[in-house]
């Protein structure tokens, strides 16, 4: 089937669908699906299918509850199968990265840290807006890690995530 509007949506999950604690499932009147869990998916992120067509379930349970799918949608805590409504916020591209968490790489441990060998210590660095900012050269990675963290929390606001 062809994937419906918006507003249709809106109105076909109100329909068949209810929220509780961060996951759909069906209402009753569903035959045997009556009050089972809808979605799934061992992937990056839950899906569930609305008339043979699949969706996120994070941005279905946006839908149910704000009446309307944002470009970009932040699961706050990182955590991609928590979709409490509370733990959802729609953000521009940008207010996204800036929620990332530490790469799977980082040899410091801290998010914006890393070994500066010329120096031959901490360096706290990150990008914001195509711009590179420092936090200095630091002799341990405790203050290295608090540079980076002041320096995070000043350029991203209430979307720093430290790691």
């Amino acid at each position: 089937m062809k994937e419906l509007s918006e507003k249709q949506l809106l109105k076909e999950i109100k329909e068949k669908f209810e929220y509780r604690d961060g996951n759909l499932y069906w209402r009753e009147g569903n035959g045997r699906k009556s009050g089972r869990l809808i979605g799934g998916g061992k992937g990056l992120y839950k899906i569930c299918g609305v008339n043979r067509v699949p969706y996120y379930q994070h941005r279905l349970i946006f839908l149910y509850h704000h009446g309307y799918m944002p470009k970009y949608l932040d699961h706050i805590n990182n955590d991609r199968h928590d979709n409490r409504i509370e733990n959802l916020r729609a953000v521009s591209a940008r207010q996204n990265q800036h929620n990332r968490s530490i790469n799977k790489n980082s040899t410091s441990g801290v998010k914006g840290v890393c070994w500066h060998k010329p120096a031959g210590k901490w360096i706290a660095k990150m990008r914001c807006d195509s711009k590179m900012h420092y936090g200095g050269l630091h002799n341990n990675l405790k203050d290295a890690e608090q540079a980076i963290k002041d320096l995070r929390e000043k350029l991203h606001g209430k979307f720093a995530n430290h790691g």
